[in-house]
């Protein structure tokens, strides 16, 4: 909290915990910004090690993702662990599976429709695992393995909104060149799963 307050009005600098991130859509941009932030930092008295910091990194690894100015994708190091997990056994085993995907869900089109056996076992809170489940767990994990990559987003690049509506969920992709920038996707509530087709899509929209 207190390091996002010191750059609170910094462009292009973001904050983790106790990482401080420079990024600029080109190197006049970045360096503009980090000289910024290293005179704030000055004018705050705050040091920082310069063992621990890295400039004009060709890869950058953060939270799980990698990027190296082709896109973003998912670290397959920490990705590991959830693509080679064994089929869940319980709900808490299950809840946490999901959890993961949902935290790579950018990399996912429809995520929600996609996963949607998997949301209704845990809201039924009755544990019953069987082909479908296994063939929709498969299949989710698959987007992950097959290198996945977003597009970093350009505000000078003309963007397309692709939408999409089923029966129990609406999907959005944000695309550039082509390319997807990130994928959205969320569960219909039972009310909005009630909507005629017109009506979900234009939901979609909103």
């Amino acid at each position: 909290e207190v390091m996002n307050k010191v750059v609170s009005e910094l462009e292009g600098v973001e904050v983790y915990q106790d990482d401080l991130i420079v990024h600029g859509f080109d190197k006049v941009i970045h360096d503009k910004r980090l000289i910024a932030l290293l005179r704030c930092l000055i004018e705050k008295n705050i040091t920082v090690n310069p063992n621990k910091c890295s400039f004009y990194a060709s890869i950058f690894e953060c939270l799980g993702y990698l990027d190296d100015g082709n896109g973003l994708r998912p670290d397959m190091k920490r990705l590991a662990p959830l693509t080679n997990a064994p089929s869940p056994k319980n709900l808490t085993e299950l809840r946490s599976l999901v959890g993961a995907l949902q935290y790579y869900s950018r990399f996912i089109p429809n995520f929600s429709c996609r996963a949607n056996c998997l949301f209704n076992i845990l809201t039924s809170n009755s544990f019953k695992w069987g082909e479908e489940q296994e063939s929709c767990l498969r299949s989710l994990l698959k987007f992950l393995r097959s290198d996945a990559v977003l597009r970093t987003y350009s505000p000078s690049v003309h963007s397309v909104l692709i939408t999409d509506a089923s029966p129990v969920g609406n999907g959005a992709v944000l695309e550039q060149e082509g390319r997807p920038v990130i994928c959205v996707s969320r569960k219909l509530t039972i009310t909005e799963q009630g909507y005629s087709q017109t009506q979900r899509e234009a939901l979609a929209v909103f």
